[in-house]
């Protein structure tokens, strides 16, 4: 006596479905789309916190000082400009400003502001959203 499940090839397609995503999940930073994703966000965070002088981190400092050329600002502010470096798991930021860690041990200027803390919480569900094959709302 045997019996039918109904749905079993769409069960089994979603269980591949949810491996599929898992995998990716797994390689997340190697992700070229969620990389880039991490990128506009760093540089909309830098873009917050020099448009503030600091305050967007609680620092308090006169942006005069800070540009004098511009190359520093704009190379964090410019998603396009920053350095981002994927070595395994991790993702890594920086300026191609030599003297940029220099300057923040002066004047810190690299920071994590609240909008960014609360938009970073939930970049992994928008990665899924926009890339996993499951339906993550």
């Amino acid at each position: 006596m045997g019996f039918e499940v109904k749905g079993m090839d769409q069960l089994l397609q979603m269980l591949d479905d949810l491996e599929s995503d898992l995998n990716s999940l797994g390689m997340l930073a190697e992700e070229p789309s969620f990389v880039q994703m991490a990128t506009d966000l760093v540089g909309q965070n830098m873009d917050e916190v020099w448009a503030s002088k600091g305050s967007a981190i609680n620092e308090s400092w006169n942006g005069n000082t800070l540009v004098k050329t511009g190359n520093l600002r704009n190379s964090w502010r410019n998603p396009n400009s920053l350095m981002v470096s994927v070595q395994g798991n991790i993702i890594t930021f920086g300026s191609n400003v030599s003297y940029s860690p220099y300057v923040n041990n002066t004047y810190t200027f690299i920071g994590v502001t609240n909008r960014t803390q609360n938009e970073a919480a939930g970049l992994v569900d928008k990665w899924l959203q926009q890339n996993g094959k499951l339906n993550w709302n």
